[in-house]
């Protein structure tokens, strides 16, 4: 087989090679970095080009622009020059209106005067009114001295009456004793004749014995028979002689006898002589008594027609004080409408002064300017209360809402009211329940009977920040758009809106009132949403030391959304006169509160309604409600601190700690907040001092605020029912029966699903401590 003989190729045509393919692949490298760069150059001038023509559509717009402005300016020039001469007419006509206010001022001046002088005659019949209490105050005092001195002229003659009874009755007792001693005596000069006699028969005796002995010798045949008649007569003789001693004896007892009773009567006619003597002297005091009655009578008579003259001249010295209330009242409408029209005066005098300049409040007149319907002087005219008395106030709110038939238990109004009261720890109450059990009917009644501003807030589902309570920034119409509570609360400011900065507020009035606003439904949204933050200042209020430092207020102060400008910054305190209450049902539309909310809130919980519990169907805005409102310096007299010297705080703290290490064991402890609420829950309890009352308020912390920590518990873990067990050995110990028969339905019905569920206690009428 032939074999293949391939040539030999020199070294050097395959070195030649090689670089030929490298100087190859180096030019096309070369050529396409060149290519690239040339694309780069051309797509960069297609930019230019395209910037550019964009760049002169611009300028032709701007250039549209200019003309348009040129030709508004023209337009505005045009206006500029009519306002102009428009403003000649106004400095013409305010000039008219200055001369005008200057004479309204004269006006003034002289219903000032004339308000002076009926301040004046106001205080003189005040004077003479409080100088005719003072009479009137002296002559009760006279009448109840003359009622006084009537019962003891009774008291005298009661005396009197028992006194004569007494006698005729010892002088019966004198007439059976002299009729006895009478008797005694007959009875004795009986006695002595038959003493007498029997003593002659005894000598008549003695003379025939003598006889008879000294005939013995003589008669010696008669000597037996003379001896049995000796015998005989001696027999008779002792005989004779024991009936002596009987008779001598009894005489001595009817001789002791005698003398007794002769000593007694001797003691009953000194006792009658002093008895009349006695009565006498209350003939006398009685007679005496009698003259002082007939002049203290035409003393009375005359206070009487005195006091009724007085009264007549008080009553019409009233009607006069009436009169001169309503030319007052008549005058202020006049000079409050005056000062309006001036104010509105200066107000467009400003504004035509500096028509150019851009009003940095302007934006904010929704939330300055407008009125909050809730916070209205015209709501309470007569002024702050008369009752001081927190008991007596609030009998008086239970006693109205019986005669409105709005049946609510004492138990209930005491708690919600206490938790009002402990507002500065807890700053929410919350009413729960299901639906038409009278959650917001009563926070409603409660506040206008005693006498507070209300506002109610409907929740809506859709609230899902602070705004939607107070109020937001419109960007598109450039203007705050404020709610009836940020109005309210900017005007009960008393710290940040001084009347010289913002004399459109008019708040200092309303810094003494107290404000009730309730939240109704309020779990129909997430309250952490639109209500967490705000609770968070609420709370940090007790952090404060001095609420009149600006710094160290301002941690605890709101600030509203003023826009994106910032040039006016609103810092909002909420002071302790204005109360949180919401309402919320637990049904399936519903949400739940959070531990957060919980621990700062108190929350009565609603059970299930019965016939005698409803309320009625009554029309509140038809009802006749206080006039006068009661002012935050009172109730602040009502508040008290927890006391730790209290006879209740051994027993208080010992439950509090028994509860803690109960929700202990299934990991649900509280802290020291909660303690604190408890214990100035109970202190400011209605009438906690009386027949252990303590033991009510602490009962309705438990319900309030140790319970609702339960809810969901697995009652499959052997720990959740160790601490449902200690829990309802405290309850035990506080004797409240409707709770603890409660909690034990709530432990049984909650075996069937596996966790624990509170739906509260049903208070019936009759449980009122």
């Amino acid at each position: 087989m032939d074999t293949l003989i391939l040539p030999i190729i020199p070294g050097i045509f395959w070195i030649l090679a090689t670089a030929l393919t490298i100087v190859v692949l180096i030019v096309m490298f070369g050529f396409y970095m060149y290519q690239r760069q040339r694309l780069k150059a051309v797509v960069r001038d297609a930019n230019n080009v395209a910037s550019l023509a964009a760049q002169c559509d611009m300028l032709k717009a701007k250039k549209d622009e200019l003309i348009q402005w040129i030709n508004e300016q023209k337009a505005e020039l045009d206006r500029l020059t009519a306002e102009r001469e428009e403003q000649e007419r106004l400095r013409a006509e305010l000039n008219r209106l200055e001369q005008e206010c200057a004479s309204k001022e004269q006006n003034n001046q002289s219903l000032r005067n004339e308000v002076g002088e009926l301040e004046n005659q106001r205080y003189l019949l005040t004077q003479t009114f409080e100088k005719l209490e003072k009479e009137i105050e002296d002559l009760e005092s006279k009448k109840a001295e003359t009622e006084n001195i009537k019962a003891r002229l009774a008291e005298l003659k009661k005396t009197l009456h028992d006194v004569s009874n007494e006698l005729d009755q010892k002088s019966r007792e004198n007439e059976n004793i002299l009729r006895s001693v009478t008797e005694n005596s007959i009875k004795l000069e009986a006695l002595t004749k038959e003493k007498i006699s029997l003593e002659r028969i005894l000598m008549d005796l003695r003379a025939e014995t003598q006889k008879v002995r000294e005939g013995t010798e003589q008669a010696r045949k008669n000597a037996q028979l003379a001896q049995d008649k000796v015998r005989k007569l001696s027999e008779d003789l002792s005989n004779v002689q024991y009936q002596i001693k009987d008779a001598e004896k009894e005489l001595e007892q009817y001789h002791s006898d005698i003398e007794k009773s002769h000593r007694t009567l001797v003691e009953y006619e000194r006792k009658t002589e002093e008895l009349a003597l006695h009565r006498q002297s209350l003939g006398e005091e009685i007679q005496e008594l009698n003259l002082n009655i007939a002049a203290y009578k035409e003393e009375l008579a005359k206070h009487r027609k005195a006091a009724k003259e007085a009264s007549e001249e008080a009553k019409k010295l009233e009607r006069d004080l009436e009169n001169k209330r309503l030319q007052w009242a008549e005058l202020e409408v006049r000079v409050r409408a005056l000062q309006d029209k001036q104010y509105a005066l200066e107000k467009e005098i400003d504004r035509t002064k500096v028509p150019e300049a851009e009003d940095s409040l302007r934006p904010y007149a929704d939330l300055l300017e407008v009125q909050p319907d809730c916070l209205s002087e015209k709501t309470f005219p007569a002024g702050p209360m008369a009752i001081k008395d927190e008991i007596q106030l609030l009998q008086a709110f239970k006693e109205r809402l019986r005669e409105e038939n709005l049946n609510f238990s004492e138990r209930v109004i005491d708690a919600f009211h206490t938790c009002l009261k402990c507002h500065h720890i807890n700053p929410l109450t919350v009413l729960a329940g299901v639906s038409g059990t009278g959650k917001t009917l009563l926070p409603i009644y409660y506040a206008r009977m005693m006498g507070m501003h209300s506002l109610v807030m409907s929740v809506q589902p859709r609230w899902d920040s602070p705004q939607d309570m107070f109020g937001f920034y419109n960007y598109l119409e450039k203007k705050y758009k404020a709610t009836e509570l940020s109005r309210a609360l900017i005007r009960m400011d008393p710290f940040n809106y001084k009347k010289g900065t913002f004399p459109m507020l008019d708040g200092e009035w309303a810094q003494d009132r107290i404000l009730l606003v309730l939240l109704d439904e309020m779990n129909l949204a997430r309250t952490e949403y639109y209500f967490s933050d705000f609770l968070s200042k609420l709370e940090l209020r007790r952090l404060v030391k001095n609420p009149q430092n600006e710094r160290d207020r301002q941690k605890a102060e709101i600030t509203l959304d003023t826009g994106p400008e910032k040039e006016v910054n609103f810092r909002i305190w909420v002071g302790y006169n204005v109360l949180f209450v919401g309402t919320m049902n637990e049904d399936e539309t519903t949400q739940t509160l959070s531990d957060k909310v919980l621990d700062r809130a108190n929350m009565l919980r609603f059970g299930k309604p019965d016939n005698k519990t409803r309320p009625s169907q009554i029309n509140i805005q038809e009802q006749e409600w206080a006039r006068e409102y009661l002012s935050y310096t009172q109730w602040k007299s009502w508040i008290k601190k927890e006391i730790d010297h209290a006879p209740w705080a051994n027993i208080t703290t010992k439950w509090i700690n028994l509860l803690n290490d109960a929700l202990d064991r299934v990991g649900r402890p509280f802290g020291y907040r909660v303690q604190q609420a408890i214990a100035t829950y109970v202190a400011n309890y209605p009438l906690v001092e009386e027949n252990e009352r303590y033991k009510l308020a602490f009962a309705d912390q438990v319900e309030q605020k140790i319970i609702p920590k339960l809810r969901g518990m697995d009652l499959g873990d052997n720990a959740a029912n160790i601490c449902l067990d200690e829990v309802e050995s405290v309850i035990d110990e506080l004797g409240d029966q409707q709770l603890a028969d409660a909690f034990r339905n709530a432990r049984e019905e909650s075996q069937v699903l596996g966790m624990f569920q509170w739906r509260g206690v049903t208070r019936p009428l009759e449980d009122n401590g």
